[in-house]
């Protein structure tokens, strides 16, 4: 890529080049599966281990006893004519395939596992166990096959407190000098914050995370790009911001029609905020966080209002935004914010708003619903319990050693998890917590993630450059990110797997990021089979395509999940409309993805999801009993219309076959450079429920002509800036 940019070689010379690698990689691929076949004809065990993803002499090592090791394999590999273990149970030995014969124990014949029937002519009994699914109901029943095991390793406990934090992760104590911790604080903003120039440090590879140990602490901490902020209390008062300004974020850009619109990528969580200082008016006292998306907060207590817009000659335009677990004893003050999720926060007021205003779980003086609503005044949606969630896992310091909490699922429920009697957290010492830092591999982190004393992993603030996917194959298993931790594939894989038939797993604060050999997926949870398991949780995944790179970056799909019961609280999938390249441009060549999230697991739920310019339809669900609560996405902006419109692709699709959903404050957005006429902004069959579905029309040129399944009016330049909505779809 330097040589291209230099002027070194010409780019088609480049390109040639790399598509020569690829085809020696093909080739060498080939090679080493030719050379794999032929030993499986001379060693079909051994190859069966190789392909089911079991290291046989591993398990034997490891004090698994041949028995052991021949359940797994036959587990793993079995399908109707294919070559297993004759019984995992040692009524029979040796392999065998299809309806043939095995040789017992006993001396007795069982059919093969693999038989496409129960008892095969022949054989003097049925088989000693099936797993392909096509035997007789009068069989008994067999348990459906798990993944392959996940090997443990011989781990030393690890270091509490850790024996490092890496470079851009600072823990403060209140006995440290105030002014040092200000200091480190001001320089990290004065990379990554600030309105000179606007927006300064949208792209920057500085991360960092501030994490405040319990106490009270006069400093003022001004919150920028890449940076999360957190007290590390049992319970948010424990970490007390008693400053003049506190913690808080500032709009990125003064001029109002820029304002928090490009305000991303920080948050802050758990910690009391006391500090009043006096934004811009007498009544405007109280904390200040102007941000649009992937900027949450969480957990905090605040003693007066919340501002999440900002006023600087104008109120700022703001395209946010979210908050969970939360308490304002004064009023959370909407301003020109276009769309807001709160979930489980209590306040004394939810007041102003553009576009749509969502209330999950809420407490406090929470407002009725209303759509449509009066003039000049929000649709507010209300859902007056959280149907299922868990709130994010944090970090808790006593001064001298760390511990993980991860907090319980909770149903039907409201206010904040912290104020009443929540179910009591799981708590992780820090000995079972492998910190990682940004100069571990992908291959290092998955070994300590195979370790069997590990139980969660903890990314440091960092861009992690990863030649291979980061492996969750453990139930239970926690990935908490600090500081923005970026997870960026070199070698065209996912950044991170989860696997099949696992659950009570919990994904946080990551963002991922596509890289330059193109990726299929970049967050891929579970398996095809969608197999059943307990209800596992991401909390504040944020993925894009494109922005700080120099060059093309490629993935096809952000986010597949695949299992059942998996839960989204806080998401933005964003394929870059701006970046290092061009200001703003967004052209169909530019940064390719073609679809945000595809849902396949049946009782998924989403919080807070929002998904921008994908090249095709950007959230697809496939799965049963799905649910989103307030939905924002905008259309590619460059696209033709053969390119988006013509092929009918929308901003939220629930398939054709699907018989039960929730759909609850979904807005579609465009910005269509060409003229691009879309049908519908969202399509869904008669048998889902949506309330509160609209549309907006930004700028630009093109059309939506309907809100959803052909209900609705259009909108166009003619109604720019004013939102279209259906309250209560017919269907």
């Amino acid at each position: 890529v330097w040589i291209v940019e230099a002027g070194l070689l010409p780019a088609v010379w480049f390109a040639a080049m790399v598509s020569f690698i690829f085809v020696l990689l093909a080739a060498g691929a080939a090679a080493a599966a030719a050379q794999r076949d032929g030993g499986c004809e001379r060693d079909r065990g051994a190859c069966l281990a190789k392909d089911s993803g079991v290291d046989e002499e591993a398990l034997l090592q490891h004090g698994a006893t041949l028995r052991e090791v021949s359940k797994h394999l036959a587990l793993a590999t079995c399908s109707v004519g294919a070559a297993v273990a004759c019984s995992t149970d040692g009524s029979a030995s040796g392999w065998c395939s299809g309806n043939q014969c095995c040789l017992g124990t006993s001396g007795k014949t069982y059919t093969c596992p693999s038989a496409s029937i129960d008892h095969a002519p022949g054989c003097s009994h049925p088989k000693s166990y099936d797993c392909t699914g096509s035997s007789p109901t009068s069989a008994p029943p067999q348990p459906t096959p798990g993944p392959a095991p996940t090997l443990p390793t011989k781990c030393d406990t690890q270091p509490n407190p850790p024996s490092s934090w890496g470079q851009g992760t600072y823990i403060f104590s209140p006995t440290d000098n105030q002014t040092d911790i200000q200091a480190k604080i001001n320089a990290a903003y004065a990379s990554n914050g600030g309105q000179r120039p606007p927006n300064n440090g949208q792209f920057s590879d500085k991360r960092f995370a501030f994490l405040f140990q319990p106490g009270e602490y006069k400093v003022d901490v001004p919150v920028g790009f890449y940076t999360t902020v957190a007290g590390m209390g049992d319970h948010p008062d424990k970490v007390v911001f008693s400053g003049n300004k506190g913690v808080y974020c500032e709009q990125g850009a003064r001029k109002f029609d820029m304002g928090a619109l490009q305000t991303f990528w920080r948050s802050a969580e758990n910690f009391k905020m006391e500090a009043s200082h006096n934004w811009w008016g007498s009544e405007t006292i109280g904390m200040l966080w102007a941000v649009s998306q992937a900027a949450p907060l969480r957990r905090v207590h605040a003693i007066h209002d919340v501002w999440v817009a900002q006023f600087q000659d104008r109120v700022g335009y703001a395209s946010g935004g979210f908050m969970a677990d939360s308490k304002v004893e004064g009023k959370l003050q909407f301003m020109g914010q276009q769309q807001w999720a709160s979930r489980n926060v209590e306040a004394s007021g939810f007041v102003g708003g553009a576009w749509s205003i969502t209330h999950i779980g809420n407490s406090g003086n929470v407002p009725a619903a209303q759509c449509p609503p009066p003039p000049n005044e929000p649709i507010v949606t209300v859902q007056p319990t959280t149907p299922k969630v868990a709130e994010k896992p944090y970090i808790v310091s006593d001064g001298k050693k760390f511990s993980l909490h991860v907090p319980a699922v909770r149903t039907d429920s409201t206010g904040p998890s912290w104020a009443g009697d929540a179910p009591q957290d799981a708590v992780i010492s820090f000995e079972h917590v492998y910190v990682a830092t940004a100069a571990d591999s992908a291959a290092a982190i998955n070994e300590k993630i195979a370790c069997e004393n590990v139980q969660a992993l903890v990314l440091t603030a960092g861009i992690y450059h990863l030649d291979e996917a980061i492996l969750v194959d453990k139930p239970g298993f926690v990935v908490l990110g600090l500081g923005m931790a970026t997870l960026k594939p070199t070698h065209g894989t996912a950044a991170i797997t989860v696997a099949g038939g696992i659950g009570n797993v919990r994904l946080a604060s990551v963002l991922l990021e596509a890289g330059w050999i193109h990726s299929k997926v970049l967050l891929d949870w579970g398996s095809p089979d969608k197999r059943e398991a307990p209800t596992s949780v991401i909390s504040d995944l944020f993925v894009r395509n494109g922005g700080p790179d120099h060059f093309q970056t490629f993935v096809e799909t952000f986010v597949h999940i695949k299992t059942n019961n998996v839960i989204g609280d806080n998401l933005w999938l964003w394929r870059a409309d701006h970046s290092v390249m061009a200001a703003m441009a967004d052209t169909s060549s530019m940064f390719p993805t073609d679809n945000g999230l595809v849902v396949d697991g049946d009782n998924c739920i989403m919080y807070g999801l929002a998904v921008e310019h994908t090249l095709k339809t950007l959230t697809t669900w496939n799965g049963e009993g799905g649910q989103t609560y307030l939905y924002q996405s905008e259309l590619p902006y460059g696209v033709f219309d053969t390119e988006f419109g013509k092929p009918g692709y929308v901003g939220y699709l629930v398939s054709p076959s699907v018989k039960t959903h929730k759909a609850m404050a979904i807005g579609v957005y465009s910005n269509f450079y060409n003229d691009v006429t879309v049908e519908n902004g969202i399509s869904a069959p008669t048998t889902a429920t949506f309330t509160n579905a609209l549309t907006v029309h930004l700028d630009e040129i093109g059309e939506i002509k309907h809100v959803i399944n052909g209900q609705g009016g259009a909108s166009t330049v003619a109604n720019q800036g004013h939102f279209v909505v259906v309250c209560s779809p017919s269907r």
